[in-house]
This record gives C-alpha cells, structure tokens and sequence, in this order.
C-alpha cells in the first residue's frame, strides 16, 4: 500500500460509522457493563477494549492504532502534550542513579526535564553533539540507560545519524529513544533505524 493511501486510511478499522468518513468523537466517562461480572473480568485497561473514559474511547483507539500503523510500531501511547510522553517515556526506562545521553539542541521542554526535573530522581544527563554519529559511544557509561534523540533537532535543525547513534546504544544495552516530531512518520520511520521509542507531537 502507497504512504498516501495509508495515511488516509489508518485507524479507521475498517467500518463506516453509518456512513461518515471518519470515526465520530466519544464523550465518555462511565462505560456500562451486562454484568457485574464482565466488569470485574477486565481487571485493567486493555488496548482498544472501552472500560473507563480516561483509559481511552474508540475515538483514541482509532488514533493510536493509526499513529502506530504509520510509524511502523507495535502500538501507541497517546499523552495531552508532547512534554509529558517525553516525560512517560523516558521515566519509564530511568532509575535512580541512572543517566542519559541527550543532544545539544533538544526541544527546550526536554532539557527542562532533563535539567530540572530527572534530577530529583538523582538522573544526570549529558548532552552530546547532535552531528556526534558513531562517536556517541565514547560518551556511553556503564550508568548509561537511554540515548535519546531527536532528529531533525529543534531550532538549529541538524539531522542526526540516527542509525549509528541506535547501534551504539545497543551495544551497550541502552534504550534509544527517539523525538521524531520535525520529521513525522511520513519522512523518517524511527523503528527502521534501530530506535526503540518513538515520539511526536501532534501539533
């Protein structure tokens, strides 16, 4: 299928909603049960399963699995903002004692996060040249558990060797995590590269 024809496609599962293009939007708080039963039976939220509003409603369903179909992904969070996926995502590979590895010209909310915010967690980050490539390795301690990302990065728009940088990390058993938002998944897919996370803002 052509990138086109996909990007106008995903996330619509294939039904018509009586007779609107796309999926309608679900207002949803309480979802309703046939029976006690059933409810105490889903005992967590489930991908793409409506048990409680905040965990999500066909409406984000649809988005999720279009988002995850266009990355090339296994499937997809959604946050209310980009900072705070950067914040899920790198909070759930960090510990205490912990550090990462950032470019210089990250988005100005992830190095508040990195800056401000991982710290209290007693996480130290160093920031790297975004034209680094292979070298990246020499920066990568035995406390390093994520390399992040972002290419092209934010103000000064550099193209990171994202291939190299994935390998490196690898190799040293770290987590590439990737800020894919100036490229979207229609002109780099991250998950073809080694990454494996990969963020975008929907603004």
């Amino acid at each position: 299928m052509k990138e086109e024809t996909r990007v106008v496609r995903a996330g619509r599962e294939g039904t018509h909603y009586r007779g609107s293009v796309n999926p309608p939007v679900y207002h949803v708080s309480t979802v309703l049960f046939d029976s006690m039963a059933e409810f105490l039976a889903v005992g967590k939220p489930v991908p793409g399963k409506l048990v409680y509003g905040r965990w999500g409603t066909p409406t984000s369903f649809c988005l999720s699995d279009a988002l995850a179909e266009l990355e090339g992904g296994f499937g997809c969070a959604l946050f209310p903002s980009g900072t705070a996926a950067i914040a899920a995502a790198l909070l759930a590979f960090l510990e205490p004692g912990d550090h990462i590895l950032v470019p210089d010209n990250v988005y100005g909310a992830t190095r508040r996060l990195c800056d401000q915010f991982l710290p209290r967690f007693q996480i130290t980050t160093t920031y790297y040249a975004p034209l680094v490539g292979d070298d990246i390795a020499r920066l990568i301690t035995a406390k390093t558990k994520v390399v992040y990302a972002e290419s092209p990065g934010s103000i000064t728009l550099e193209v990171q060797d994202v291939p190299a940088i994935a390998r490196a990390a690898r190799a040293a058993d770290a987590v590439t995590i990737m800020d894919n938002t100036w490229a979207s998944p229609l002109f780099f897919k991250p998950f073809d590269h080694g990454v494996d996370v990969s963020i975008q803002a929907g603004t």
